[in-house]
C-alpha cells in the first residue's frame, strides 16, 4: 500500500485494485449529529389515534339510503325524490375546473398509455382523455351514460373512474396504514377553513338526484359544493352512524348535468379517511 499526504488531505492507494480513498484528518473531520431521546412530535400524535376500522367496504345502496332516512335534511330532500319532483334548489354544474382539477390536469401523462380505448394510468389511478378535454365541449353524456344507472366508488387506492369521469383528491392528508387528516395540519386553503380536505369531482350525466356518501372515522364534518361554495351539509359527530370504527357521512342532491366537486372535511376533529360513494336515485 503506498501512502502520500497532501496537506490536509491522504491519499491511499491500494496494490493492484486500483481503489482511491480520500480520508479527512482527525483535525477536520465534522461533529456527529445527536441522536434524539425521544420520539418526534408527529410520531407521538400518530401513537394517540384510534386504531384504524379492520374492515371497511362499500355500502350498497340501500344501506345508505337507509343511512339518509335517520337524518332530518337527508329525509327531507328522499321524500321530495321518492316523489318524483326537484327541489327548490338545484346544484349548478361547473363552468370551469375546480382549483384541484387545474392542478392534477399539470400531472405529466406517463410514458406509454396501458389499457386501451383511450384510457391511460397515472399516479392518481385510471383517467379518460375524453373527461379531461371534456372543458372543450359542453357536457354531453353518450347514450349509455344516460341511459344507465350511475355508480361510482372512489378510495385512496383507486381515486378515478373513467365514466362518469370521476376522481377523488386528497389534500394535506397523512398516511400511517390507513389515510389521515390532521385537525393540527394547516393548508391556508379556505374552501375548507384551511383544514385537510378530500375533493371529489364528479361528472353526473344527466341531471338528477344522486346519493353521495362518505365513509370516514368519526368527526364534526362538514361537505362543501363547488361551484356553488355552499355548505350543502353538516355532521355532528355524537349522530353520526359509525360501526367498527367507520362512520358514514350521507345526503341526497339534485345534481344538474356536468361537472361537481364536493369537500369533505373537518375544522376540529382528526379522523382516518376511507372512501367516497355517489349513485344516482332512484
Amino acid at each position: 500500500m503506498l501512502r502520500w499526504n497532501y496537506g490536509r488531505t491522504m491519499i491511499l492507494l491500494i496494490g493492484g485494485l486500483g481503489v482511491l480513498a480520500l480520508a479527512a484528518q482527525a483535525d477536520s473531520a465534522k461533529p456527529l449529529r445527536p441522536a434524539a431521546t425521544a420520539q418526534s412530535p408527529e410520531e407521538a400524535q400518530l401513537k394517540q389515534l384510534p386504531p384504524a376500522a379492520q374492515q371497511v367496504g362499500r355500502p350498497t345502496k340501500a344501506q345508505v339510503l337507509s343511512l339518509c332516512q335517520q337524518r332530518a335534511g337527508c329525509r327531507a330532500k328522499l321524500d321530495i325524490a321518492q316523489k318524483g319532483q326537484k327541489p327548490a334548489t338545484v346544484r349548478p354544474a361547473a363552468t370551469s375546473p375546480s382549483p384541484e382539477e387545474v392542478e392534477l390536469k399539470k400531472l405529466p401523462a406517463p410514458a406509454t398509455p396501458v389499457t386501451p380505448r383511450r384510457f391511460q394510468r397515472s399516479g392518481l389511478g385510471l383517467w379518460s382523455l375524453d373527461g379531461l378535454l371534456a372543458w372543450l365541449n359542453p357536457f354531453r353524456p353518450t347514450v349509455a351514460e344516460a341511459q344507465a344507472a350511475v355508480s361510482v366508488y372512489l378510495t385512496p387506492q383507486n381515486r378515478s373512474v373513467a365514466s362518469p369521469y370521476s376522481t377523488l383528491i386528497l389534500v394535506g392528508v397523512y398516511y400511517w396504514g390507513p389515510y389521515y387528516f390532521s385537525p393540527g395540519y394547516n393548508i391556508g386553503h379556505p374552501v375548507s377553513e384551511t383544514k385537510p380536505y378530500a375533493a371529489t369531482n364528479f361528472t353526473a350525466p344527466v341531471s338528477g338526484w344522486y346519493i353521495i356518501n362518505v365513509r370516514a372515522g368519526n368527526a364534526a364534518a362538514k361537505l362543501r359544493h363547488y361551484p356553488s361554495n355552499l355548505i350543502i351539509e353538516t355532521w355532528d359527530p355524537a349522530a353520526v352512524p359509525c360501526s367498527y370504527g367507520s362512520c358514514d357521512y350521507a345526503t341526497l342532491e339534485y345534481l344538474q348535468q356536468g361537472y361537481h366537486t364536493f369537500y369533505f372535511y373537518s375544522p376540529t376533529h382528526g379522523y382516518n379517511f376511507y372512501s367516497v360513494s355517489i349513485e344516482s336515485y332512484p
